[in-house]
């Protein structure tokens, strides 16, 4: 069994780059802000309760054979029980805590490489609009859809998880697209382990292409470019917040909107967003059809960035 879980009491927000520290720093919740950055003692709490952040969605289907085999093979090389297995009963609480808490470390890691690795960083015909089995099969993805594949095989091996959507400046796509808004739609993921939220978003570029874009910035003495931050990293140690393009902690100088956590791009996209918080990216269904198309050129460019790897 967990052990109780954490709660944190309600806070205020009164500036857009305050509420993206505050995401930043694990503060659960911008998604249920009011027009004054209020928000319920309720709507925190079910925000911050893991078991809601266990569920299928269009988006999350975690629960297709496709991503349950992988979840399942991450459980057995961590040496763990198949996931969704019932847990023994609790003699000992802490002793029960603290194996729980490896388990999920060891699983959220080999599914971390696993989506790093295997998902190339790009574009796609729907955008932000792709299941997580869609990801699987396209083997192409950026922040959004990488994470929908992420948080789905992290649900199915029993591990809490949810999708957090911040802006991030949109220098970090230099090189590789121009977005044509001064902000680009961002995502990481936080999955509830050992009784805390770890986040992410480190598993976004595939290694060569990381590998070949921070060099090209450090070469050029930049900050932001081809899909990465020059101080971003690609690994996760599901502990340590890790970024590869929010790079936290310098989001107060490459964010304005933090909307916090959604059950995935769906409830994002189609939330009632007030003036000044609405997301920069939404496209309709027409551009997102088309989007396909529109994305070769981006997706050649990161190739040819990738080529680089084996040259360095």
């Amino acid at each position: 069994m967990r052990a109780k879980k954490r709660r944190e009491a309600p806070r205020e927000c009164s500036h857009a780059r305050r509420r993206v520290l505050a995401q930043a720093a694990g503060l659960a919740g911008a998604a249920a802000l009011g027009p004054l950055g209020r928000r319920s003692a309720a709507a925190t709490e079910r925000l911050d309760d893991p078991e809601a952040w266990l569920g299928a969605t269009a988006l999350i289907d975690h629960r297709a054979p496709q991503i349950r085999v992988i979840a399942r093979a991450a459980a057995r090389r961590a040496g763990a029980r198949e996931a969704g297995a019932a847990r023994d009963a609790a003699r000992d609480a802490a002793r029960d805590a603290a194996r729980d808490a490896a388990r999920d470390d060891a699983i959220a890691r080999l599914l971390f490489v696993e989506v790093r690795d295997r998902i190339r960083f790009g574009f796609t015909r729907g955008f932000w609009r792709r299941s997580a089995t869609q990801v699987l099969a396209d083997g192409l993805g950026y922040c959004v859809t990488k994470s929908t594949l992420f948080v789905a095989l992290l649900r199915a091996a029993g591990i809490p998880a949810r999708q957090v959507f911040v802006d991030i400046d949109r220098e970090v796509l230099r090189g590789i697209v121009d977005p044509g808004t001064p902000y680009v739609d961002h995502c990481y993921v936080e999955a509830f382990i050992g009784q805390t939220w770890a986040r992410t978003d480190a598993f976004i570029l595939d290694p060569p292409l990381y590998e070949a874009a921070t060099a090209r910035l450090k070469r050029e003495g930049r900050v932001f470019g081809y899909g990465a931050h020059v101080e971003g990293l690609n690994h996760w140690d599901a502990l340590h917040p890790t970024f590869s393009q929010f790079a936290f902690p310098h989001a107060e100088a490459i964010s304005t909107r933090a909307w916090g956590p959604y059950q995935d791009a769906d409830a994002f996209y189609g939330a009632a967003h007030p003036p000044g918080m609405r997301p920069w990216n939404r496209l309709n269904a027409l551009l997102r059809a088309g989007f396909g198309a529109l994305s070769d050129g981006a997706n050649a460019r990161a190739k040819a960035i990738r080529a680089d790897a084996g040259r360095l």
